[in-house]
Formats: structure tokens, C-alpha cells, sequence
């Protein structure tokens, strides 16, 4: 079911508007992220709102905005990791996937450590915090670390998905 997408705050509403918004013409079709001048959707206000390219890191198969709060990479078949489809006609086909994203749940302590590109999600019961950091690598380091204080917290074991 695709959601009506007005603002992108994740690399999943990235990766859902790049798959379920076709190109304009057929010389769209053509582009790459490093063609467009930005990504742009209609937000809840009903105005045109444009996001800029991070042109440093944007590649021909990878888009990443210059706020650091989403990447996608262009993926022609399933690759394990991808939160985006669920079932086999279309996960078989080309598609935009979140660049580096992962997740691990604690269900018995209604917990969430999440990484997303740059940024770091930890939700615990009603608290919940978003930090976003310089690098993915930094990121990437956090979401370990969070991980391990929340496996101390609750060492009944996680969930990754």
C-alpha cells in the first residue's frame, strides 16, 4: 500500500517516494541523481517542497540528501537488509533501497535502536530520541553502542530485523 509521502524524514519515505513516482518524460528516465537539481514532493501545506543533494556523496545509484537524514542506493534485484517490499514480483524488479540502514528490537521492553544513513533512532516505552551524526561510520558506531547498553538493559535478547 503506498502512504502519501509529504515530507522525508526517513531513508524508507526516501526510498518510497523514488519507487512509487514515475518519471515525467522519457529523458527523466535517463537521469541520476547526480542530473537532478534536488528531490522535490508537494508537503502537507500543499506546497512544493525541494530537497537538496548532498553532491559529494550522490553517485549515479545513490542519492543522498544534503541534510544527512536519508540515503538510497538503486538496487536491480533483492538484497538481504532491504525493508522495502514483501513480497517475491516486487523485490524482483530494480528498485531504491535505504544506503545503510538497520534495526533490532527488543519486544518484551517495546524497544527500538535503530540506524538510518547518518542518523541514529532509540525508543524505549515513551521515550524516544533521534540523533544525527557527521558520518555514517560515526553512526554506525553509536547504533553499536546503543545497542549493547540496551542488551544490558534487557538481556533477554533482540530482535534484529
Amino acid at each position: 500500500m503506498q502512504r502519501n509521502i509529504t515530507a522525508i524524514t526517513t531513508s524508507i519515505d526516501l526510498a518510497e517516494l523514488m519507487n512509487t513516482h514515475a518519471p515525467l518524460t522519457a529523458e527523466d528516465a535517463t537521469e541520476t541523481p547526480l542530473d537532478w537539481p534536488g528531490v522535490g514532493l508537494l508537503g502537507n501545506d500543499g506546497r512544493f517542497v525541494t530537497y537538496d543533494l548532498d553532491r559529494d556523496a550522490s553517485t549515479a545509484t545513490r542519492c543522498v540528501l544534503a541534510d544527512g537524514t536519508a540515503a538510497v542506493e538503486y538496487k536491480t534485484s533483492w538484497h538481504a537488509g532491504c525493508p522495502m517490499f514483501h513480497t517475491m514480483p516486487e523485490i524482483e524488479k530494480p528498485h531504491w533501497c535505504p544506503a545503510e540502514y538497520d534495526t533490532t528490537t527488543w519486544d518484551d521492553a517495546d524497544a527500538e535502536v535503530r540506524l538510518d544513513w547518518r542518523s541514529v533512532y532509540v525508543g524505549q516505552a515513551s521515550y524516544a530520541d533521534t540523533t544525527q551524526y557527521d558520518t555514517v561510520e560515526e553512526a554506525r558506531e553509536a547504533y553499536e553502542r546503543e545497542i549493547d547498553a540496551m542488551n544490558e538493559a534487557f538481556p533477554a535478547g533482540a530482535d534484529e530485523d
